[in-house]
């Protein structure tokens, strides 16, 4: 296989996996469109989009598409989901708002943060959830309010105060309760109004100082949503790579200095440059600059928290000739919340190092 046929072979590839990438982009504009339509579909296609994506936001607007179809208690578990994953998320959190206003949560206003996505010109008109939740006895509802609060599934916890008969609300615990629960949603005044409840109805002195001084700690604590005018911020994300290295040998010191800047073009997309300089080499062919851009693409294996992973790189490097080098490198990567741990095969298909042996690369990825 010449140069030229390689090189068509790899763009070609790349151009493939990124159309791929670019498959659960316009299955969520389907999404978009058929939810705005009022139309059942867009849960299929909010699916179909999941299995790609681990996105929290994607999950907290897909639990607001199931509200908006009168699914309440999958809605509530999705939106708990995502609240796991990405907390303080504007997006989760604006769908979060929406959804427990139609919960019976009075006052949501503080959980909003940033205000609604883009996509979305208007709140959707969402109707009361129903959950098919059987109060019984008071201390079956406790347990099972305790239960979801162990499990973070503080929405649905939220919902089911806010609509437990009267009786349960005459004692202390159902208000110091629902108040915890609140304020883990990130709704202080809400939660300091209910510890106001508690402290009413509790006996207990000491139990009414500490829920007092809890109380005026929710009320001093910054409001988990915006506070004025968002700081402008670059859009989307993106990645910077900055490293070297230097060997002896042979009475000479070799050296180089690499980097890389990028951007996410899609969630299992990314492209960028890549500038470097090596040294020390006697013969001075191999010393210069090297310049080239890059692109990776990812896909989630089913069933498996790996994602199967296909990057190529084309550079200009120092060499005597055929300074053109084209590398593969197929992969395996594992997402976690903090980052990444990814290992690569770079295999070169022409240029300085072709017919070398494949070189096993493994990286280790955080987020700022």
């Amino acid at each position: 296989m010449d140069l030229k046929t390689r090189f068509a072979a790899v763009i070609l590839t790349i151009i493939l996996l990124a159309a791929a990438s670019l498959k659960a982009d316009e299955s969520l504009k389907e999404a978009h469109e058929f939810l705005l339509a009022a139309n059942p579909d867009a849960l299929l296609k909010y699916e179909e989009t999941l299995k790609k994506s681990a996105d929290p936001s994607l999950a907290a607007e897909y639990a607001y598409a199931l509200a908006y179809f009168g699914l309440g208690e999958s809605a509530l578990f999705n939106i708990d989901r995502a609240l796991i994953m990405s907390p303080a998320n504007p997006a989760v959190r604006f769908y979060l708002s929406e959804i427990l206003k139609v919960a019976g949560i009075e006052d949501t206003g503080e959980i909003a943060a940033c205000g609604r996505p883009k996509w979305l010109k208007r709140p959707l008109a969402l109707e009361s959830l129903k959950l098919a939740f059987d109060y019984g006895e008071e201390e079956n509802f406790f347990d099972d309010v305790n239960l979801l609060m162990s499990q973070k599934r503080y929405a649905e916890a939220a919902a089911l105060f806010a609509r437990a008969p009267s009786e349960f609300r005459k004692k202390a615990r159902f208000w110091r309760g629902w108040a915890i629960t609140l304020d883990k949603l990130g709704a202080q005044k809400s939660a300091a109004a209910k510890v106001e409840k508690d402290i009413e109805l509790s006996k207990n002195q000491v139990h009414k100082e500490t829920a007092r001084r809890y109380a005026e700690e929710l009320l001093s604590r910054p409001s988990a949503g915006c506070a004025g005018k968002p700081k402008k911020r670059l859009k989307g994300r993106y990645l910077a790579y900055l490293g070297g290295n230097i060997s002896g040998g042979d009475g000479r010191t070799v050296y180089n200095a690499n980097m890389r800047l990028g951007k996410f073009i899609s969630e299992r997309m990314d492209i960028s440059a890549n500038l470097g300089y090596t040294g020390g080499y006697a013969s001075g062919d191999y010393n210069g600059i090297t310049i080239g851009a890059a692109a990776r693409c990812n896909a989630p294996l089913k069933n498996t928290p790996f994602n199967a992973t296909l990057a190529g790189k084309i550079e200009r490097v120092p060499a005597t000739s055929d300074n053109l080098s084209v590398i593969v490198s197929p992969g395996l990567s594992w997402f976690t919340r903090q980052g990444s741990l990814d290992t690569y095969l770079d295999i070169p298909l022409s240029g300085p190092y072709s017919g070398s042996p494949a070189n096993l690369a493994v990286y280790f990825a955080g987020r700022l």
